[in-house]
Formats: structure tokens, C-alpha cells, sequence
């Protein structure tokens, strides 16, 4: 939400809240009125969060529940409100983030069908580094090792163990945006070092020292714009059919209008 140059900061989990809000506010559902004392950031913030993670309807009513039932709401009405809440939660998001979640569903399908044609094929993917990522998500044995100090749990697994379909699914789009985010920070780490300057990071952050801190984010914009200046999702797209190719893949969906350059004039895209 901060590629675009704005004031302040955006909040996914407040822009969600607001809209939350609003479609409670209109709703006349008798439950309305019993949920809307408790709306807050607070409330929406992990099922926003874990969204991105595949989290289920019903993972997301017990997120929401939990929270209800921390406050003091007495069992059976956190029970009677989250259901509600959750569904409000979700089409929130849907509106709110719609460009994101077109892509989700379309990584779910596309998986669902390789599953489907490839049943003991684990699903990969090409990075924008041009690495080959592949789910280990595998059925194997497990066993225990006991040491002096420990016991320590091990599962062995092969290229011919079972894959396991939900997890393969479920992974697929936080697997897919990590290796994305990884290979931004290694082409940011490239470009850091061509111009002779300290950088270290992990995962999705990046630090320098503090008199290179704008040259940094000058480097990690030019780094953005350079990497979806590319069909990352055309890329995979191709990929998949030269992987699978009697998969049933659908197309994916249409790209945004977002004008890349702009991430440069943001302030806090990379904050």
C-alpha cells in the first residue's frame, strides 16, 4: 500500500478496519450492532495478517474468537460474533486488496491442477533470480535420535515419498511472493556491492550504514522496478507449462495499471 508517494504511512490493517466498518455500519443483520463495539485494528490485524498465508475461514473465525474471548466477551457470544466478523473480514480484503488476491486464486487453481495431472510431482517455480524453487512438502518417515542432551525428531523423505496436495496448495502463494521478496534483496545486495557499499540482510530488510541510508533506498526502488518491470507471473506461467504440460493451468489474470516508477517518490515503500 506505500509503492504509491503519500504523507504518512499507509495501515493495511486500518484501510481492512475501515472498510470492515463501513459494511457493518450499512449491514442489517440482527449481529451488527453486537459486533461493532468491537471492532478495532486489534481484532482484524491476524486474520489480515496470516491472509497472505492461506489462512481458512475457520482459522480466521478462532483467530477472531480468541481475541473476543482476551477482552472479557463471554464464550458463547465470542462464539455467536466471529463467524460474522469473519466473513466481514474477508470481503473487507477482497476489496481492499483485490489485484493481490486475483493473483492468490490463481496460484491456488494453478497448483490444484498440477496436483490433479502431477499427483507425485511437488510443485516449483522459477525466481526472478532464475533459480528453480520446489516445495518439500513430502509424506516420510519419522523417527527420534536421544543424545546425551536432547531428543531430536527427523522425518526422512525422498523424491519418491507422497506428496502432500494441501500443503503443496496452501504454501504455493507465501512460497511463491518469499522467493520473490529474496530475490529483490539479492539483486539489491548485487547492486550494493557494485557501488562499493556495506550492505547486510535477511529475509525482506536490508541495512547499511546510516550515511548510506538513502542511497540504500534509492538502490532498493531501482531494484523493484527493474523486477516486476519483468512478467514475473508470465515467467512462471511459462515455466509451468514446460514443467506440466498436460496440467490444465488457467490464465493468469490481468495486470494492474500501477505505474512503477512512482516507487522511487514514495517515502515509505520500503519502511
Amino acid at each position: 500500500m506505500n509503492l504509491l508517494p503519500g504523507d504518512k504511512p499507509m495501515d493495511a490493517y486500518s484501510r481492512v478496519l475501515r472498510s470492515v466498518a463501513e459494511k457493518v455500519s450499512v449491514d442489517t443483520n440482527e449481529l451488527a450492532k453486537v459486533a461493532m463495539p468491537h471492532l478495532d485494528r486489534k481484532l482484524v490485524k491476524q486474520p489480515v495478517m496470516t491472509s497472505n498465508y492461506n489462512v481458512t475461514f475457520v482459522g480466521m473465525r478462532k483467530q477472531i474468537r480468541d481475541q473476543l474471548k482476551s477482552r472479557g466477551v463471554e464464550r458463547d457470544e465470542a462464539r455467536r460474533i466471529a463467524p460474522y466478523v469473519a466473513s466481514m473480514v474477508r470481503s473487507a480484503i477482497d476489496d481492499v486488496f483485490s489485484g493481490p488476491q486475483n493473483v492468490m486464486r490463481w496460484i491456488e487453481s494453478a497448483a490444484k491442477a498440477i496436483n490433479e495431472t502431477y499427483p507425485n510431482r511437488a510443485i516449483e517455480w522459477i525466481t526472478p533470480s532464475g533459480f528453480i524453487a520446489i516445495q518439500p512438502y513430502r509424506s516420510g518417515k519419522t523417527g527420534k535420535v536421544r543424545t546425551a542432551l536432547q531428543e531430536v525428531n527427523l522425518l526422512e523423505i525422498s523424491e519418491d515419498s507422497p506428496v502432500i496436495k494441501a500443503k503443496q496448495r496452501q504454501g504455493f502463494f507465501p512460497n511463491i511472493v518469499h522467493s520473490w521478496d529474496g530475490a529483490h534483496l539479492g539483486m539489491t545486495a548485487t547492486a550494493m556491492k557494485a557501488k562499493g557499499r556495506e550492505f547486510a540482510g535477511v529475509h525482506d530488510s536490508g541495512w547499511t550504514h546510516a550515511s548510506n541510508a538513502e542511497e540504500l533506498r534509492g538502490v532498493l526502488a531501482d531494484q523493484m522496478i527493474i523486477m516486476h518491470g519483468s512478467d514475473q507471473i508470465g515467467r512462471v506461467r511459462s515455466h509451468w507449462s514446460a514443467a506440466y504440460p498436460d496440467a490444465d493451468i488457467p490464465d493468469p489474470p490481468a495486470y494492474g495499471s500501477l505505474d512503477l516508477e512512482r516507487i522511487r517518490d514514495s517515502e515509505y515503500f520500503f519502511s
